[in-house]
């Protein structure tokens, strides 16, 4: 077993790097490896 940690946007986000995340990320569980996902609680600053 080996140790991830994903860091970037994942669901509830919507478009390509969140659903590729995510979808990594479940593959890797799958596969019997430890995943620590690491997401925003926003996706822009207040800028």
């Amino acid at each position: 077993m080996t140790r991830f940690c994903l860091i970037g946007p994942t669901y509830p986000y919507r478009g390509g790097i969140a659903h590729y995340t995510t979808l990594l990320a479940r593959h890797l569980r799958e596969e019997g490896h430890e995943v620590l996902l690491l997401s925003f609680s926003r996706q822009y600053p207040n800028w």
